[in-house]
């Protein structure tokens, strides 16, 4: 069941931050992991201001994604033992309900997740390099009412 976190306490903040620590390392083999772990303090402090979509399964927070400044996807990250549910396509679902338009940037050679934003209709509009990485990355963007 997808729902919006109303109040981020403690417990609900160390979740997401094992998912997303866990999730970026696996999904970023690319990256050394060092650059995730330096990033955390950096989350901690952004994650209160983000709009938080998470997928609840037995109880547990399984995967979630954070929308800041309205409308800009910062990242979608689920669980290994749950990828393959769809929990990512109800999750991007959810956020086209209330959104007009949602843009994000995905590396390069994060084949995966760029097929999964082409497949929900986001097209890259723009590409740059990450100066703090040194990797490729894409800018993508969905519009409800983009006329094909």
């Amino acid at each position: 069941m997808i729902k919006k976190v109303k109040k981020l306490d403690q417990e609900i903040m160390d979740r997401l931050l094992g998912i997303w620590l866990t999730t970026n390392i696996r999904t970023h083999d690319f990256i050394d992991a060092t650059y995730w772990y330096e990033k955390k303090a950096l989350l901690i402090k952004e994650l209160p201001k983000a709009e938080i979509y998470y997928c609840e399964m037995n109880s547990q927070i399984v995967g979630f994604m954070g929308i800041v400044d309205e409308s800009y996807l910062a990242g979608i990250f689920v669980e290994s033992t749950y990828q393959n549910r769809k929990i990512g396509q109800k999750l991007i679902e959810a956020a086209k309900k209330e959104k007009e338009r949602i843009s994000l940037h995905v590396y390069g050679k994060n084949k995966g997740a760029i097929r999964f934003y082409y497949k929900n209709d986001f097209r890259k509009v723009d590409e740059q390099m990450d100066e703090s990485t040194g990797e490729k990355e894409y800018l993508m963007v969905w519009e409800r009412n983009r006329q094909i």
